[in-house]
């Protein structure tokens, strides 16, 4: 018998309409590319400012009404990889975020955004003889803006913009400011329990 209560209670808060809710929590696998990358760090390969790809995971507690927060983690493989002297690379992307979106009251089919916050980058990369290694975790702003289309109460489709700016650290030769500045489009599947 509790099982079967358990079973109608969880069959009955899934059917619930996410729109109830003051403030939906929003989780999105995301997959995009980046664009128009700089560093300041020994790019030996001239490989940053390729396109490569995203992947990664938000959660947005999307609001009713103007203000909401969020949170993401992303990886972008073979950062400074050109496949010459750079064997293997990659940044990593951490963050938290404010969020402005209009109210659900005055727009409701679709949700655009804006977000602002700070959070940290972790560069990494190894070269052929391991001569100039890249080793960095430099804290970051980033700012951007983006769409969420509901397609039903658990269901929808995000898609944002952003870039994403480190403070300057130390090079790998030691004689300049290392940074990352990567501006970046994902999108996702995303799901309102």
């Amino acid at each position: 018998m509790t099982k079967a209560c358990g079973a109608v209670a969880v069959a009955l808060t899934l059917c619930v309409p996410a729109r109830s809710a003051a403030a939906d929590w929003v989780v999105t696998p995301i997959v995009g590319t980046t664009l128009r990358s700089t560093t300041g760090f020994l790019d030996l390969d001239a490989a940053a400012g390729a396109p490569h790809p995203v992947y990664g995971v938000s959660v947005m507690q999307f609001p009713d009404k103007l203000f909401g927060v969020g949170a993401e983690a992303t990886i972008a493989p073979s950062f400074f990889t050109g496949h010459q002297l750079v064997e293997s690379s990659r940044v990593m992307t951490g963050n938290v975020s404010a969020i402005v979106t209009i109210p659900r009251r005055v727009l409701s089919i679709v949700r655009p955004y804006v977000l602002v916050g700070v959070g940290l980058v972790r560069s990494s990369s190894e070269d052929l003889r391991n001569i100039f290694p890249i080793d960095s975790t430099l804290p970051a702003f980033h700012a951007g803006a983006g769409v969420l289309v509901p397609i039903s109460p658990h269901l929808g489709v995000r898609a944002d913009v952003m870039i994403t700016r480190t403070t300057g650290g130390e090079s790998a030769l030691g004689g300049g400011a290392g940074f990352i500045e990567m501006w970046r489009v994902v999108a996702g599947v995303s799901w309102t329990p």
